[in-house]
């Protein structure tokens, strides 16, 4: 398996998750705008050959929720 050090380093990198399913890994950045992350996967896919493709998901906001509420 390819090694995840060059991703890590990235300073967009929010958090990588290793998956079971559909997906080996998913990659999650924080980025200023589409082009942006578009060259960062652009980058990424001409480095690692094994990366066949990819799909992405625009999240604008995220909202917490407080789980002490609950309690």
């Amino acid at each position: 398996m390819y090694s995840l050090k060059y991703v890590e380093q990235l300073p967009e990198i929010y958090t990588i998750i290793k998956c079971v399913g559909s997906w080996d890994i998913e990659f999650e950045f924080i980025v200023d705008n589409f082009t942006q992350f578009h060259t960062i996967m652009r980058d990424l896919k001409n480095k690692f050959d094994i990366i066949r493709g990819y799909e992405s998901v625009i999240i604008s906001q995220e909202y917490g929720i407080n789980y002490y509420n609950f309690i």
